[in-house]
């Protein structure tokens, strides 16, 4: 099986030729930019989502001095006074509008045209000729990824369960959650109706309790009923930490994801920077081992990303990629990779004998 990991860079580096006129308000932002000031539709959010700007300063002086945002939000995730607690639900809330506006727009600049469409129709020639299943794990909010499966498959996403789906041959997983998902609470609905909801239940702080329970609601600007049978829902969305488990995801999920990890053989990963910890921790438990060859495509973290694994022991085959999302595609290395990929069915076979 091929696993390929999207971080927030194959996002960042989504259209072809971006650079060229495409750019602009709507480029969905690395993690550091979260809070670029010099982004009208950015400032204009969290005026309206004002509850996590008392952090907003100490995230952006984190980034001036060369620090992990990561790591500067995971300090304040362990403070646990309600001033933070009540920022983290209001980031949730920020993060949600701010990416799907990047993700809708950027989207339709592109015509729907997006390096995830063209990833998809190459990976499906090689893919279709093995019989093989791919998995697709994304850190990343935004939809982009879903809209280039519905337009390459026609796929449906309106259910959670549809991502994970054995009928698939492609299983998604968004382990940060999504830009469309609510996670419902433990906590009554309040008065107010969508996207109001969210200055009251920020103002719970501490006392909002989360469920694993998760709908797919539309994006942010799309008006869902406040509550699941009276219990209020918040955004899926997992702030980005570094060490601590920040997944935003039906727990199903997370056991599917076992299952299917245990069958890769080949990872790719793209645009991501390999700094969650706790996922690294998480693959390295179940998949099959230094056995697995390994690709990292980015401009600028593609040789730290490798590291990571081996730090946890994934150690093997390992080439590290001076490529960005776009130079992947153009360059047809990821036709280079897909030739050089083990069989999968094959090994699954061998597997089998040896047990």
């Amino acid at each position: 099986m091929l696993t390929i990991v999207f971080g927030a860079g194959a996002s960042h580096d989504s259209i072809r030729n971006g650079s060229a006129g495409l750019t602009g308000d709507y480029q969905p932002p690395v993690t550091k930019d979260i809070f670029n000031q010099d982004l009208p539709h950015f400032g204009a959010t969290l005026e309206e989502l004002y509850e996590c700007a008392p952090i907003v300063p100490r995230l952006r002086r984190a980034v001036a001095e060369g620090r992990l945002f990561e790591d500067e939000l995971e300090a304040i995730s362990n403070d646990s006074r309600h001033i933070h607690a009540r920022a983290l639900i209001g980031l949730r809330f920020y993060l949600a509008k701010v990416l799907e506006d990047c993700g809708t727009n950027w989207g339709r600049r592109a015509h729907g045209i997006t390096n995830y469409t063209e990833l998809l129709y190459e990976v499906e020639e090689w893919r279709a000729t093995r019989h093989e299943t791919v998995c697709l794990i994304t850190f990343n909010y935004d939809t982009l990824i879903e809209q280039a499966l519905h337009s390459v498959f026609s796929y449906d996403f309106s259910k959670i369960d549809f991502y994970v789906t054995k009928t698939r041959p492609y299983f998604l997983f968004k382990l940060h959650g999504s830009v469309s998902w609510r996670q419902l609470t433990s906590n009554v609905v309040p008065a107010n109706a969508w996207p109001w909801v969210a200055h009251e239940l920020a103002a719970l702080g501490n006392e909002l309790e989360l469920l694993d329970q998760y709908v797919v609601a539309g994006g942010y600007s799309y008006k869902p009923p406040a509550a699941v049978q009276d219990r209020a829902m918040i955004p899926a969305i997992a702030v980005p930490l570094r060490t601590k488990a920040s997944f935003a995801c039906p727990a199903d999920h997370l056991h599917t994801l076992e299952h299917v990890l245990s069958a890769t053989t080949a990872l790719v990963l793209i645009g991501w920077r390999a700094t969650e910890a706790h996922f690294l921790d998480f693959f390295v438990r179940n998949t099959p081992g230094s056995n697995v060859p390994m690709w990292a495509a980015s401009r600028s973290s593609s040789k730290s990303a490798l590291e990571a694994f081996e730090k946890f022991g994934f150690t093997g085959d390992h080439t590290a990629l001076p490529d960005s999302f776009s130079e992947l595609i153009a360059n047809r290395t990821m036709s280079d990779i897909l030739s050089r990929a083990p069989d999968g069915q094959a090994q699954t076979t061998r597997r089998s004998r040896a047990r």
